[in-house]
């Protein structure tokens, strides 16, 4: 119980007993420190008061004290001030919370006036002050109380924004009172912080009745391009309604959470990588290789070879009895990171939740733990996963003993992690240690004929998932095919050809069934060709004209406007 907390109401009730008795009133706390004071003491508001007063012998004691003969008196005999003490009065009262004097109540008299007043009716006096104490002890508790309120509230808070849904409070009328963190990301709100102006048709005149609430309805807010479902109910106490309850989550991340469920089940080997080219197959088999080994895996690829794939086909082609656990390096948020790894315990932090929570790598014991965007790591944690993957063990934030782990790592990553490693992004021993076995997964256009296979292998998938009948693309389409160099490789054939099955109304897939980017890129290697033979034909007749003498070639690019060294390349390179 510390009274210095309500400081400013202990110096209104002193106030208010020396108004009341004529005296000046000084309080302490049990540690001697004067809280409040008025007439000479309030001077010394903050001062320490000797443990040889009056007051030190009712901290100690429990026991008023009511004093006619200040310096002669037992409990001031040995007062370093009692020299210099001019008081004729005194009187200790003691205040009282769970039977423990946490601080006192003193009057003092410097005149006879004042002595009679306090001496007149003792009894009634002590009573009073009794009193004054009660009310210094409830004043006490209420702050202790609403100080407990505003700690639970933010503890509240902090969970409530670990949560992955949405969660909004308002007030009877939809007024926003509180959103977390992940609300406030999807909806980006506004000065209008109405919900209906994100939920539409919301009658909330109906949320009055106790049992009514909404569940699963869906939203659509146009302006940020935000799909997802929603749940609401009201939230009563003492039989009034005090605000409603909204939880909503993005149907986009709803769709990927269950997609990822469903991958977690689906059994992935090396037959469902698609493709029979030389290169592809060289990497196949390093896999095989690697999925037996208990050294550490970095597979580099471009964005949609199928580095995904790859680590999966690993997991099930070594038999592990653990679990296959994924981690998006870039989507965690860099505060929560080392949570989501390695864990915490009870308390560590606030929020954290009863029990603690194991992190990714516990949750992979005997295991694979598959480290995606591991580029994208912060480099002030890439220690601790250096220290993870040498002394196998993890440490939980707020931990006292290390936790032993037996998990395969694999990583990966669609950018050059020597690089990383040269800027100073990324520390070169965990590369090294990362990349004890480096797989390199070939971007499609190094495939050869994997091209054909694959889009063979996408027109049947694409056909029986929108019961479709279509028999191929013509030849138009598979010349654009093998000249596109495929920036977002497998996955961007995959969904290409999912576009072209939707829209086309043939048998067979055409250039005009195909996105607009592919019309794009054929434009440009007409103007590109067409260009090329303009320069091949205006070289001949040049070379014609002058011949391919030294003379000759410096008047043909003089006039061509052409180094001699450009134009002997050009003459290489369309064989003249």
């Amino acid at each position: 119980m510390n009274l210095y907390e309500i400081r400013e109401n202990i110096q209104k009730i002193a106030e208010a007993i020396s108004a009341v008795l004529n005296v000046d009133v000084t309080i302490c706390d049990n540690e001697l420190i004067r809280i409040a004071g008025t007439g000479l003491y309030k001077e010394n508001i903050g001062n320490k008061i000797s443990n040889n007063s009056a007051f030190g012998y009712t901290i100690e004691s429990g026991e008023s004290y009511i004093i006619e003969d200040p310096r002669e008196n037992m409990a001031c005999l040995h007062c370093e001030e009692r020299d210099k003490c001019r008081e004729s009065a005194e009187v200790a009262s003691p205040i009282f919370y769970n039977e423990k004097v946490v601080g006192v109540i003193g009057l003092v008299a410097f005149q006879e006036t004042q002595k009679k007043e306090i001496l007149r009716n003792e009894n009634e006096l002590l009573q009073f002050l009794n009193k004054m104490g009660e009310l210094i002890v409830l004043k006490l508790i209420d702050n202790e109380k609403s100080e407990r309120i505003n700690l639970l509230a933010v503890e509240l808070r902090e969970v409530i924004n670990l949560f992955d849904s949405g969660v909004a409070l308002t007030d009877s009328q939809g007024n926003i009172k509180y959103i977390n963190v992940k609300g406030n990301n999807i909806l980006k709100l506004d000065n209008r912080n109405n919900i209906s102006k994100y939920f539409k048709n919301i009658d909330f005149t109906l949320f009055k009745e106790k049992s009514y609430s909404i569940t699963n309805r869906s939203f659509i807010y146009k302006k940020e391009n935000v799909r997802g479902i929603f749940k609401a109910k009201s939230i009563y106490s003492n039989n009034e309604l005090m605000g409603i309850l909204f939880i909503f989550e993005e149907m986009e991340e709803m769709i990927n959470n269950i997609n990822n469920f469903i991958s977690q089940n689906i059994k992935t080997t090396f037959n469902d990588i698609v493709g029979k080219s030389s290169s592809l197959e060289a990497v196949k088999e390093l896999s095989r290789r690697a999925s037996i080994s208990k050294s550490t895996i970095l597979i580099q690829g471009e964005s949609g070879t199928g580095k995904e794939l790859f680590a999966r086909a690993i997991y099930n082609e070594g038999n592990f009895k653990g679990p296959f656990i994924t981690v998006n390096c870039a989507a965690i948020p860099e505060q929560l990171f080392e949570s989501e790894l390695f864990g915490y315990e009870e308390g560590s932090f606030t929020g954290a939740k009863k029990g603690g929570k194991p992190g990714k790598f516990e949750m992979a014991n005997k295991g694979v733990i598959f480290l995606d965007e591991i580029s994208e790591i912060p480099i002030h944690l890439q220690s601790k996963l250096l220290r993870v993957l040498q002394e196998k063990n993890i440490e939980r934030i707020g931990g006292k003993f290390p936790i032993n782990i037996d998990v395969k790592v694999i990583a990966a990553t669609n950018c050059e992690l020597e690089e990383k490693v040269s800027e100073g992004s990324f520390r070169k021993d965990l590369y090294f240690r990362l990349a004890v076995i480096p797989i390199n997964v070939p971007p499609l256009r190094e495939r050869g004929t994997d091209l054909n296979f694959l889009i063979k292998y996408f027109i049947d998938k694409f056909n029986v998932k929108l019961e479709k009948n279509i028999t191929g693309i013509d030849d138009d389409a598979v010349h654009l095919f093998n000249e596109y160099q495929w920036p977002g490789n497998v996955r961007e054939l995959e969904n290409t050809i999912e576009y072209s099955i939707n829209v086309t109304s043939h048998k067979m897939i055409t250039l005009e069934d195909l996105p607009g980017r592919f019309k794009i890129f054929k434009c440009k290697n007409i103007c590109e060709r067409n260009l090329k033979q303009i320069e091949e034909e205006e070289i001949k007749n040049i070379i014609g004209k002058y011949g391919k003498g030294s003379k000759a070639i410096e008047k043909a690019a003089k006039e061509l406007g052409l180094s001699r060294a450009t134009l002997y390349r050009r003459i290489k390179k369309y064989s003249l």
